[in-house]
């Protein structure tokens, strides 16, 4: 009767407010028919990502490629570029070279000259992680599809990366970022062996399978067609998620009603 026993809420309310916020200005931007009518949920199966290919080089180019007409950016001037291979900074279990340089997987180089393409550079390392490589490109594809909104999102600028990952999951990606947001990976080298665990980009897995219960919900998409891609540790907070969505009929009601034409 003190409120000891009461349930805690599966989202904070502001964390719930601000992914709302952000699909709504989504919505507005990247357009609504677009949205309803072409971005399709992306499901990181063999079919479409297939593990088989052996040549990493082949298997990024395929991945980059197949991503990007997910996103609807198969006619942008969109290129890749390899890196250049960093040192490694651990030579031992007990050795790190002091000040090694560190280098994201993968980064978007805009171009001086519009005339020329933009260029995402990779390293070839990305290869061993699918998941990851993939998350890495959803995330950089939709980098390159909001530098070219004038609109600013509501949010401030320290949450700007938060705001390109939930513009990911509009654009259908959603399966594929909750899936690699957390990472628990055994481990084997000459030296030593154990588990090491790693959290990768901005919201959590629990922010981005709520959005993607936003995405689900309102593109009328069935649970079991999500059961088949996302982790199982995220069935149920996404069931409950979509729960918690239909709670209230007018927060879906205004993100359905928005009308942007496409552009």
């Amino acid at each position: 009767m003190f409120g000891i026993f009461k349930k805690k809420p599966i989202i904070e309310e502001f964390a719930r407010q601000w992914l709302l916020d952000n699909f709504e200005w989504a919505m507005r931007n990247c357009g609504s028919d677009v949205f309803f009518d072409d971005v399709e949920l992306v499901l990181p199966t063999e079919e479409i990502f297939p593990k088989k290919i052996s040549d990493n080089k082949q298997l990024i180019q395929y991945v980059f490629e197949t991503m990007k007409e997910y996103a609807g950016l198969s006619s942008w001037p969109i290129e890749l570029v390899e890196k250049e291979k960093n040192p490694n900074p651990v030579v031992a279990p007990t050795v790190v070279i002091e000040g090694a340089p560190f280098d994201p997987p993968m980064d978007v180089i805009f171009p001086d000259n519009e005339s020329d393409p933009i260029l995402i550079s990779y390293s070839p390392e990305i290869a061993s992680n699918i998941e990851r490589m993939m998350a890495a490109f959803a995330y950089d594809l939709s980098r390159i599809f909001c530098s070219y909104i004038m609109e600013a999102p509501p949010c401030n600028e320290d949450d700007m990366g938060h705001n390109t990952e939930l513009v990911s999951v509009f654009l259908g990606f959603g399966i594929i970022l909750a899936n690699s947001a957390f990472q628990f990976n055994q481990y084997t080298d000459i030296d030593s062996q154990g588990w090491s665990s790693s959290s990768t980009g901005y919201l959590s897995q629990y922010e981005l399978t709520y959005a993607l219960a936003i995405f689900c919900e309102l593109k009328s998409i069935e649970t079991d067609k999500v059961e088949k891609s996302l982790k199982e540790n995220l069935l149920e907070y996404f069931n409950l998620a979509r729960q918690n969505l239909t709670t209230d009929s007018r927060v879906l009601w205004r993100l359905k009603n928005i009308h942007s034409p496409k552009k």
